[in-house]
């Protein structure tokens, strides 16, 4: 349950992250090569990889989970 608590909040800001990185492309000429949006992309990058890393820990039987 934790986890799908975590996975909630990570979505959320993967939202805020990439709508701050398209109004920065806007703001900024719609250049991708602006200082600004680059590290938006990549601050971006990092949290999809480590939602997919939560994703897969949730969706694999490690640690074993426990027989009800």
């Amino acid at each position: 349950m934790e986890n799908r608590t975590r996975l909630r909040k990570m979505r959320r800001r993967i939202e805020n992250l990439r709508n701050k990185m398209v109004l920065a492309f806007v703001h900024n000429g719609a250049d991708m090569n602006h200082p600004q949006v680059l590290r938006l992309s990549q601050l971006l990058d990092e949290q999809l990889n480590r939602y997919e890393r939560c994703k897969l820990y949730e969706q694999s039987d490690y640690p074993p989970r426990k027989a009800v």
